[in-house]
C-alpha cells in the first residue's frame, strides 16, 4: 500500500494495474503509520481516479457492464430498448401494461 501511495505522489502508478483495488481500507495502515499519512483517503482518491476513466478490475467488469445495461437500455444484455421482450416470443409471457396487475 505505502509504495502505491509512493509511486502515485510522482505519477508512476498504472492506474489499470488492480494492486490499487486489493485496499479494503480496513484502517490498519493509518494506525501503524508513525507520519499519521491518510493512506485510505490517498488510495480512494486514486480508486476515483481509475474509475473516472472507466478503469475497474477485472472482476467487477462484468457487474458494470451489466448495471450500465439496466440504466441505459433497461436490460442486462445491452440490446435495444424495443426489443428486450424479444425472448417471450412463443412463450405464454404477458407483456407489459401500465396498470397491469
Amino acid at each position: 500500500m505505502r509504495k502505491l501511495i509512493r509511486q502515485a505522489t510522482f505519477g508512476l502508478t498504472e492506474i489499470e494495474n488492480e494492486e490499487i483495488w486489493r485496499c479494503t481500507t480496513c484502517g490498519r495502515c493509518p494506525q501503524k503509520c508513525p507520519r499519521d499519512v491518510k493512506q485510505i483517503n490517498d488510495m480512494v482518491a486514486l480508486r476515483m481516479v481509475a474509475a473516472g476513466y472507466g478503469i475497474f478490475p477485472a472482476a467487477v467488469k462484468p457487474i458494470r457492464t451489466v448495471s450500465a445495461g439496466l440504466t441505459a437500455d433497461g436490460n442486462p444484455f445491452g440490446e435495444e430498448r424495443g426489443k428486450r421482450a424479444a425472448w417471450t416470443e412463443g412463450l405464454p409471457v404477458k407483456t407489459f401494461a401500465e396498470g397491469m396487475r
